[in-house]
């Protein structure tokens, strides 16, 4: 596949997404607001999505790795691990937001701690995770609420 049809598979991809990278009023409040006092944020997803929507909110992140950081795919434990590495940290260090409970299951394996972020609505109108299906370190419904429950 050459460049041109891979950035263009890309950019279709991300038209098809739509919507998809605008976050909820209290995601963007939670995050972009900077109100969980993190020196860094991490994000373990579609490297590309979490850029654009990074860019168009202005979110603070100083770096977003996604799988290629590992050369693997989740729900493999060198994805989780080679992001602790990358900041020079312990995976108990660490914590996985996400909201899918597989996801957080893999993460604790690992050694990392982890937090569930309620998305209800993600596949439709009650079609996501309201709760996880796992056990988890942290489950909130929102990242305002997940930045109480940590003290930030």
């Amino acid at each position: 596949m050459t460049d041109r049809v891979a950035d263009a598979a890309v950019a279709h991809d991300l038209r098809a997404l739509g919507d998809a990278d605008r976050p909820r009023a209290q995601d963007r409040h939670g995050v972009g607001g900077g109100e969980l006092g993190l020196d860094f944020g991490v994000v373990f997803v579609f490297t590309a999505l979490m850029v654009a929507l990074a860019r168009r909110n202005n979110f603070p992140w100083d770096a977003i790795l996604g799988s290629e950081i590992a050369g693997d795919f989740k729900p493999k434990p060198r994805v989780y691990l080679r992001a602790a590495e990358a900041f020079d940290c312990e995976p108990g260090e660490c914590i996985m937001v996400a909201a899918h409970s597989g996801d957080l299951a893999a993460a604790a394996k690992t050694g990392l701690k982890t937090a569930h972020v309620a998305r209800p609505n993600e596949h439709g109108p009650g079609k996501g995770e309201t709760k996880p299906s796992v056990p988890v370190d942290v489950a909130v419904a929102s990242f305002t609420e997940l930045a109480d429950k940590l003290g930030a």
